[in-house]
C-alpha cells in the first residue's frame, strides 16, 4: 500500500456528511475530543483525529474511490492512495495543534 501523508495512518478511516461542516468539526471536537487535522477550504472537508484513530467530515474528492451498501443499508466507501501528495498541494492547510 502506497502511504500518503495527507491522510492520517488509521487502518479505518470514517466519512461523516454534515450540511454544516464547520459546525460539525466543532461539535465533534467539544463532544468526543476529536482535533482538526487538515481543513480543506472553509466548508469542503475536514480530517478530525483522536488518539491513532481518524475520520473525515464533509464531502471527499481527489482519491479513487468506490462506495457499496451491504445488505443491511450501510453504505462502505473505499478508497485507495495514487500518490502521496502534501496537503497544501491540493489546496488544504494543516491545522495548528491546539492549546
Amino acid at each position: 500500500m502506497k502511504s500518503n501523508r495527507s491522510i492520517p495512518q488509521a487502518t479505518v478511516i470514517p466519512l461523516l456528511i454534515y450540511p454544516d461542516v464547520r459546525d460539525a468539526v466543532d461539535s465533534l471536537g467539544q463532544a468526543f475530543g476529536f482535533v482538526e487535522r487538515v481543513r480543506i477550504g472553509e466548508d469542503h472537508r475536514s480530517q478530525l483525529s483522536f488518539g491513532d484513530g481518524a475520520l473525515i467530515v464533509g464531502d471527499v474528492g481527489g482519491e479513487r474511490q468506490y462506495t457499496a451498501e451491504d445488505p443491511a443499508g450501510h453504505q462502505w466507501t473505499f478508497s485507495e492512495t495514487l500518490a502521496d501528495v502534501s496537503p497544501e498541494e491540493w489546496g488544504g492547510t494543516l491545522a495548528p495543534p491546539p492549546n
